[in-house]
């Protein structure tokens, strides 16, 4: 075995070893399993501190409507 063949051994073995570990203070913004905490967000709709939660409820079927999650992935 060549060491070009080796290091690209080494290299296929340890990137995803490396690449599975979060760094410290890393928050995922996705669960892998439902949209909780998802909603949609026009910034071209400005509401009312009143009509908030009716608001965000509205853009959260809006946004189910659109994205599902499938398998573990955002779809």
């Amino acid at each position: 075995m060549t060491t070009g063949s080796r290091l690209l051994a080494f290299l296929l073995f340890w990137t995803p070893l490396y690449a599975a570990t979060p760094p410290e203070g890393f928050t995922s913004l996705f669960n892998g399993t439902d949209l909780a905490g998802w909603h949609g967000d026009n910034p071209h709709v400005t509401v009312k501190a009143e009509d908030r939660g009716v608001s965000l409820d509205a853009q959260a079927a809006e946004f189910a409507a659109c994205w599902r999650v499938e398998n573990g992935v955002l779809i």
